[in-house]
């Protein structure tokens, strides 16, 4: 679903300076603040919350980039949507004190 928009948000190349431009950076923040709110809910108020949220985000980018480009077989896996699933909910149980 959405997958220009999907595209649009993944492949965007920063420019030579750096700096994405304000809205892109706003669109991302409240992409993980999301992100953590989501992670809140199942654990609680935690200070690494946050850094969490990054590396479920990168996880995930991988993952999706491994689908688009049709290099699931290269890790031998067929499915995508289950190697999300298995990766969050490991990872989420895998956190809980």
């Amino acid at each position: 679903r959405n997958f220009a928009l999907w595209q649009a948000l993944l492949n965007y190349i920063r420019p030579a300076d750096g700096q994405a431009p304000a809205w892109y950076q706003q669109k991302i923040i409240a992409l993980f603040d999301l992100l953590e709110k989501v992670i809140q809910s199942f654990l609680g108020d935690r200070p690494d919350n946050h850094r969490h949220a990054r590396i479920l985000w990168a996880s995930l980018h991988g993952m999706y980039l491994l689908s688009q480009t049709g290099k699931f077989a290269a890790i031998e896996a067929t499915n995508p949507q289950t190697l999300v699933a298995t990766f969050i909910e490991t990872y989420i149980k895998g956190m809980k004190p």
